[in-house]
């Protein structure tokens, strides 16, 4: 694989112009189609939704594939011409490009749950619909890989702060979508920290968990 192929793959898929919706042909594709035994089977490769997924399996492996497609299913909600302009904005800007898809590439390969993948893209959907900036995005993004799936539906809970063993709490405040609202005055068992959402949980709750727009 040369360098630079599994990104121009990726891009060319989000910023497909005209013609055959090549986000909603990603979302389909079987992956099964392209292996033998586990194996990139050793076959001309037609197309450019079948080159992105062999390149991403023989770069990093059927997982890392699968969390492409479901990356990629989620976007399918943006309108085709909005990611065409996403896609014409990033060629413009080589910098903001590489930077972009990199980030992408290397956040999805990280991701300890496939669920995952689906809430890292509507943080980027926020990110191409233009509601927010790159590092908004990131932020967004950090959280999704630091939080456990299973804790994300507390943070519809906080709007009031509510009582948290301490090891929940604490990793919604490292991923910076909770505080500490009080701290008791006597360590017992069953007496615990208080947390209320932040200003990122917001907007979190609003975008990654519920997958909605952002409501300025």
């Amino acid at each position: 694989m040369r360098d630079g192929e599994l990104e121009e793959s990726l891009l060319s898929v989000l910023g497909n112009k005209g013609g055959k919706d090549l986000i909603q042909e990603a979302a389909e594709f079987s992956l099964d189609a392209l292996l033998d035994d586990g194996v990139v089977k050793d076959i001309p490769i037609v197309g450019s939704v079948a080159k992105l997924y062999s390149v991403a399996v023989g770069a990093q492996g059927y997982v890392f594939a699968k969390k492409i497609r479901k990356f990629l299913a989620e976007l399918s909600s943006i309108p085709q011409q909005q990611r065409e302009d996403f896609a014409l904005k990033l060629e413009e800007d080589k910098k903001l490009r590489e930077r972009t898809v990199e980030t992408v590439l290397a956040l999805l390969d990280k991701l300890d749950d496939l669920q995952k993948a689906s809430l890292l893209a509507r943080a980027f959907t926020g990110y191409v619909r233009d509601e927010f900036d790159f590092s908004t995005f990131q932020r967004l993004a950090t959280a999704v890989d630091r939080c456990l799936v299973a804790d994300l539906p507390l943070l519809e809970k906080m709007a009031n702060p509510i009582s948290l063993e301490g090891y929940i709490g604490d990793m919604l405040v490292s991923a910076g979508l909770a505080t500490i609202e009080s701290i008791p005055a006597i360590r017992a068992s069953g007496v615990n920290k208080t947390y209320g959402i932040s200003h990122l949980g917001e907007l979190f709750v609003q975008v990654v968990v519920k997958g909605l727009p952002r409501d300025d």
